[in-house]
Parts: C-alpha cells; structure tokens; sequence
C-alpha cells in the first residue's frame, strides 16, 4: 500500500510539472484549521469581538473570511476546516476547549482570524506567533510575505512573537502545531476598513497563498 501511495505522489507531481509549471505538490496528511476569533460565548451571547466604522464585528466578518479561505485551499489540494463556535466559559477554557478541538481533528497548522482596532488613525496588518515556535514563526513570515505582495499600499506591521499574558498568547501557547494570530487590519480606521469589506476574496487568495507557501518551503 505504501508502495502505491508513493506512486500515486510521484505521478501526481509529473502530472502538475507538465500542465502547470508552477505546480507544487502538498506534504501529505496536512490538514488546516481555520479558527474564527471571538467565537466563544458570553453570558449566552456571542462574544463577536471589535466592531468596525461599518458596524460588522470581527467575527461576522472573519467567519465569511474563512469560509472563503477555506474554499480556496481545498482549490489548491490543501485539506482545511473551519471552527466557528467555541465552547468554554471564559477565555482560558476557550482556549483549551478550542486547542483539544484542534488537535483531536489532527489538525497539522492553524490560524486563527482577527482584525485589530485602537485610535482609530493606527493602520497595517500583523502575525502573531508564540515565542518559542519556529514553525508558528515560519508561518507568520509566509503569512506576512503573501499579503503584503497582494496590499503593496498597506503599513507591514511584521511578525510578532508572544508570550504568556499577552493578547492571544494562550490560543498560541496551547495549541499543538505551528499556529499563528491574522490582524490583516484595523476595523475602526475607516480607510482600511473600506480596503477590507471591499477585498475580502484578495484577503482570502493572500492568506492561503501564505499558507501553500509555508507547507512547500
């Protein structure tokens, strides 16, 4: 059997060599989780994050976002799925409940969706990893290089690591595989906003091209 599925792989990467020059076999057995953030509830009601200048919060807006990465990776042959509702009853129990979700779907990376907001004039996209990850730092930098080729015009903020205590340093911590945090944006400057709401599909293309770049590097 493996004899077979060795073969299968090979055939496959000679196929996509001949029709599409550019084509890059996915490593096997890799499976994405596509996580959408603020997806735990709060006195029985969705906590649903930062709202943006347009009134979507953030996890309106990135449950359609990782729908349509979701979409997009399975074009590429990348298996993916989307966890969209946590359990818990605060944040640490969200973040556990979420990381044995992850890793029980034997999920081999993870991302999860977020947009920043502050003053409401800050601006650019970031990637969050955990500190001592290196394979959650060679995502980001996958992450950070896709979109930036496909939003020239937005501030690069970089990639950032994070430690315990910090903003999403327990999604990071406790999950399993190389796992990073999205802020592709700033929902309450209303620049960047009109940029987001108006280019999600680009916004989708980007994040999954950084995922394709990531497993094939």
């Amino acid at each position: 059997m493996n004899l077979i599925v060795a073969f299968s792989q090979w055939l496959a990467s000679r196929i996509g060599d001949a029709v599409f020059p550019n084509f890059r076999p996915m490593p096997p057995e890799t499976l994405v989780a596509i996580c959408v953030g603020h997806s735990r509830h709060i006195g029985g009601k969705r906590d649903g994050g930062a709202v943006s200048v347009g009134g979507v919060s953030e996890w309106t807006f990135n449950r359609d976002l990782a729908f349509q990465i979701d979409r997009i990776l399975r074009e590429k042959g990348v298996q993916s799925f989307v966890i969209d509702d946590y359990k818990g009853s605060g944040y640490t129990d969200s973040m556990k409940w979420l990381a044995s979700e992850i890793k029980g779907k034997h999920a081999t990376l993870a991302i999860e969706l977020h947009f920043n907001a502050a003053t409401g004039t800050a601006k650019g996209h970031e990637w969050l990893f955990w500190q001592t990850s290196k394979g959650g730092k060679a995502l980001a930098s996958a992450l950070r290089g896709a979109y930036e080729e496909a939003f020239p015009l937005s501030v690069n903020r970089g990639i950032k690591a994070k430690v315990s205590g910090e903003r999403g340093g327990e999604f990071l911590k406790l999950t399993h595989c190389p796992a990073v945090i999205c802020e592709p944006f700033f929902g309450d400057n209303p620049g960047e906003w009109q940029t987001a709401s108006s280019s999600m599909t680009a916004m989708a293309e980007a994040m999954a091209t950084g995922i394709t770049d990531y497993l094939t590097t």
